[in-house]
């Protein structure tokens, strides 16, 4: 993102609304550690639109 990374963006958001589900994307190879807290789900790309489908699915569940 051109002004904020996406962890100044979760931290952003997580203070509007610290329950709200966040699905996070990433063509890194991180750690599971070294990913931001409270992330509901990692996704690494690429991914096609069924795996992307299914994780929203689930997380809408919850």
């Amino acid at each position: 993102m051109p002004i904020l990374d996406g962890v100044e963006m979760i931290k952003i958001i997580r203070k509007i609304d610290p329950n709200v589900k966040i699905l996070l994307t990433s063509g890194l190879d991180s750690p599971i550690e070294v990913l931001p807290p409270n992330i509901s789900f990692h996704l690494k790309k690429p991914f096609d639109a069924v795996t992307l489908l299914k994780k929203v699915s689930e997380l809408l569940k919850d």
